[in-house]
């Protein structure tokens, strides 16, 4: 009897590919139309993407849907974290330009040959109103069933100032939304 092979169909929406990024959390067209400034200076927020391939990561890009106001110098980071909470790489210092609304694609201080697998993009601002960054709404369990160490989205540590942790603390919930990411 001969085995049947279903074919292969390409997912539904656009891939990471079609934006020219080789992965990003989800399709932006699943973002809500508003979006609230970080809560809390120094809370790192993660959002995880997956890799299909292996790839020279050289950048995180972020969207930051409303601009920050009078952020602190030095204390606004970007980083690429592996799924083991080890911080791969991070950006240079981001509040000037997380004060204007856009895409921000963001250099990381050394670019990564990274694995197939999945990775973390985080994320830490301070300032007197921090940015709002484009997000799904938060009105489902973007968790949905996985292991801590796995969640999509999450917030780990607190009171970062001038660099991301290494390793990362663990992820919890606190003021959680599935913030928009990718990489290229």
């Amino acid at each position: 009897m001969p085995v049947y092979n279903a074919p292969m169909y390409p997912p539904a929406g656009y891939q990471a590919s079609d934006y020219g990024y080789k992965a990003m959390a989800y399709d932006p067209v699943e973002s809500s139309t508003t979006s609230s400034p970080l809560a809390n200076n120094g809370q790192v927020y993660t959002s995880r993407i997956i890799l299909r391939q292996r790839a020279l990561i050289s950048n995180v890009i972020l969207q930051v849907f409303t601009a920050g106001a009078t952020l602190t110098a030095n204390q606004c980071i970007a980083g690429l974290y592996n799924s083991s909470g080890t911080l791969l790489s991070s950006t240079a210092n981001q509040a000037t330009n997380w004060q204007s609304a856009g895409t921000k694609v963001m250099a990381l201080t050394a670019a990564q040959d990274c694995a197939p697998g999945a990775y973390d993009v985080a994320f830490y601002a301070n300032g007197t109103t921090r940015p709002a960054f484009l997000r799904a709404n938060p009105d489902f369990n973007v968790n949905l069933g996985l292991a801590t160490a796995a969640w999509r989205f999450a917030t780990a540590d607190t009171g970062r100032t001038t660099t991301l942790p290494s390793p990362l603390g663990t992820k919890v919930v606190t003021n959680l939304f599935p913030y928009w990411s990718a990489v290229s």
